[in-house]
Order: structure tokens, then C-alpha cells, then sequence
């Protein structure tokens, strides 16, 4: 995406810079400006300042304030992303992903690994994409019945198929596999 913005930001510039420098290719960057800034124009209006479109920013923000006011502050949870959650929530974020999270590094595709080397009290699964951030840990057969949904957002969830995010607690006393060593 980034290449994408630099070539729709620096189009429109470029074809001026040219338009300018020859008088005879004048009509034809006009022409070709045009239709470059209406891509511009069209691309950025999309973007909704609400967040209203922002899956994460609407789901991550739900969450961090569920966990704000249900969780004890020293609770800490996984997931794969960490930025709304983490500043919603004012809670430790142990980032499966490694970026703010060193001891998660070594476990730089695996987080089923990251989170085994630490389990969380909370774990924080959603289903708007495939990839499902926590979906390595919550499919684990053991799963069920080592963390409990507490919470869902949005909270009507239905079996149709429509994503949701859901906060998992872990059960007391309940046993979680141990640590393993990093793939290679």
C-alpha cells in the first residue's frame, strides 16, 4: 500500500513537473492529471475519520474498555495486535507478533510457541480475517477447557458467519501445555 500512495501522491506532481517543462506535451498532461487526481480523489474518499469502517478501531477500542473495567491492572493478555487494545485497556499486552514483545521474537511466525513460553490470563481472538490473529491457541483441542469466552463484540454475535471478537479468560487451575522450543 505505501508504493500505492507514493505513485498516487507523486502522479499528479510529476505530470506537472513535465507539463511545465515542455509546452508542446501541455494538452496531454492535462489529460493524464485528470483522471490521476480523481484516483486520488476516489481512493481517499473511502476513509471514514469516524472509524466507523475500521473493523479494528471499532472492535480493539470495545475490547480494551471491557478489559479496562473487568480485568485486574496487572492482567496481562495476547494478541496479535496491539496499538486501540492496549491504550483502551491500560493493561500489559504480550504482542505474539514480537514487535514490542522480545521474549516473543524467537517465536517470529509461531504464536501458538510465543504464547506457550508465556501463557496469558486473557486472549483476545477475532474472525475478521483468515488469519484470525489468535487462531493457533484457540483451536487447540485443550483450549475449551483451559480459557472461557467472557465477553464478544459485537455482543449479539450470530452463527451467520459476521465477525466478531471475543476475550477469553483463563480457567483457574486449568492446565495449558507446557513451553517448546522454537521452530527453525
Amino acid at each position: 500500500i505505501p508504493p500505492v500512495v507514493a505513485l498516487l501522491v507523486g502522479a499528479p506532481f510529476a505530470v506537472g513537473a513535465v507539463a511545465r517543462s515542455t509546452s508542446a506535451i501541455r494538452p496531454f498532461a492535462i489529460v493524464l492529471a485528470l483522471p490521476l487526481a480523481a484516483m486520488l480523489v476516489a481512493s481517499f474518499a473511502g476513509l471514514d475519520s469516524t472509524g466507523e469502517n475500521d473493523w479494528r478501531r471499532t472492535a480493539y477500542t470495545a475490547a480494551g474498555r471491557w478489559l479496562r473495567a473487568h480485568a485486574a491492572p496487572e492482567a496481562d493478555i495476547a494478541a496479535e495486535e496491539i496499538g486501540y487494545l492496549g491504550y483502551e485497556s491500560d493493561r500489559p499486552i504480550s504482542d505474539l507478533v514480537g514487535l514490542v514483545t522480545p521474549r516473543s521474537i524467537p517465536f517470529a511466525q509461531d504464536r501458538l510457541g510465543a504464547f506457550l513460553a508465556h501463557p496469558t490470563e486473557y486472549v483476545i481472538f477475532h474472525t475478521y480475517n483468515a488469519r484470525g490473529g489468535t487462531r493457533p491457541i484457540v483451536q487447540r483441542p485443550w483450549f475449551p477447557d483451559a480459557y472461557a469466552e467472557v465477553a464478544c463484540f459485537p455482543p449479539d454475535r450470530r452463527d451467520d458467519g459476521s465477525p466478531y471478537l471475543a476475550i477469553y479468560q483463563r480457567v483457574s487451575g486449568a492446565k495449558i501445555p507446557p513451553p517448546r522450543a522454537p521452530r527453525r
